[in-house]
């Protein structure tokens, strides 16, 4: 399916305060692409769709070109870590390892008391604090690594190396919520989430369930819309297997996204 990448480069970008995470982040709005910039996306995991679209933004920046990927870094025969991006910026040379991580993550209060730990997954798998735990003692820590030296020995590059993460992030906050959430988490959320014995749906709309490898396109690349009625069967099959399902509803022109838990 051709994919506009300024679709990928739209969606939210989670920029945390340096008493959260204390590496800069890498904003999108700095890499210079033509607005009709599109790429063919395979049918892979949705995480692996996020590294494809990073790449083929990066590839079709004017200011940016990419040095190396997913590279592998084995220790004794044993692989140890991977490094997502090694950059190059065209305008100051300068040579920046990313990690990137693309996460759909709603906010439940009673999960941790810090709010890094309130942010889960649909399915109640993990935590954007995991994530952050995972960036501090494991991805940025593999770049200091001898058995990673050795690599960017291998590749020509001697210079100092600049750290960033980019974290594109969907955010997703309970139906009744009222409290004022930091404004980076703010500029994150894109919908809210239902329990599914309070579910309430517009005789009137139309409905969609993407699959979760179909989170990332644009709504109007979605073509299987329902009546309230049959979302709401589809909607029970997934719940009955503790599966939380995004869904999108369509009210003429406007199309609203908003997850169903189980929980």
């Amino acid at each position: 399916m051709t994919y506009p990448l300024s679709h990928f480069k739209a969606i939210p970008e989670l920029k945390l305060p340096s008493e959260i995470l204390n590496i800069q982040a890498f904003g999108f709005s700095q890499v210079k692409t033509k607005q009709d910039s599109t790429a063919t996306v395979p049918n892979i995991i949705l995480g692996k769709q996020a590294e494809f679209l990073f790449s083929e933004t990066i590839k079709a920046a004017s200011n940016f070109k990419i040095l190396s990927e997913n590279i592998q870094v084995n220790h004794n025969k044993i692989t140890i870590g991977e490094l997502d991006y090694l950059i190059k910026d065209k305008n100051t040379s300068k040579t920046i390892h990313v990690e990137l991580a693309c996460k759909f993550y709603l906010l439940k209060s009673d999960e941790h008391e810090t709010l890094e730990g309130q942010w889960i997954g649909p399915n109640l798998k993990d935590t954007l604090r995991d994530k952050l735990i995972k960036f501090k003692q494991s991805q940025f820590p593999l770049l200091e690594h001898v058995a990673t030296k050795e690599i960017l020995s291998s590749l020509n590059i001697s210079e100092e190396i600049e750290q960033k993460y980019c974290i594109k992030a969907a955010l997703f906050i309970p139906e009744s919520f009222s409290k004022t959430l930091p404004d980076h988490y703010k500029n994150c959320v894109v919908g809210v989430w239902k329990k599914h014995h309070n579910l309430k749906l517009n005789r009137e709309a139309k409905y969609a369930i993407p699959s979760k490898r179909e989170w990332l396109l644009p709504m109007d690349k979605i073509v299987d819309w329902h009546t309230s009625e049959h979302i709401f069967k589809l909607i029970n099959e997934q719940i009955l297997q503790k599966k939380s399902p995004l869904i999108y509803e369509k009210n003429g022109e406007t199309v609203t996204p908003f997850f169903v838990v189980w929980w």
